[in-house]
């Protein structure tokens, strides 16, 4: 359903559901972390993903994990950096 929803670009249904997902199974949370801020940079919303990011206990994920989320916050501060403004 989750991914039915983000593929026809219908986030505010996708990510309460991604929420309960998290909630439900943090075991296998990074797919649906990594999922909700790609989203948003896509949507152009680099704090926020930054403010979400560091939400995230990235002692509890695999280097490999944690390089993705380095990238992301990247990718973030290079939106803030080229003048991205939020709405």
């Amino acid at each position: 359903v989750i991914a039915t929803f983000l593929k026809h670009r219908n986030f505010d249904q996708a990510f309460p559901l991604m929420e309960d997902y998290i909630k439900l199974f943090p075991q296998d949370a990074f797919t649906m972390q990594t999922a909700m801020a790609k989203v948003w940079l896509q949507q152009e919303r680099p704090k926020h993903t930054l403010r979400f990011l560091k939400t995230l206990d990235l002692a509890s994920f695999d280097e490999s994990q944690r390089e993705v989320f380095k990238r992301l916050v990247e990718t973030a501060k290079e939106q803030i950096a080229s003048g991205v403004i939020e709405i």
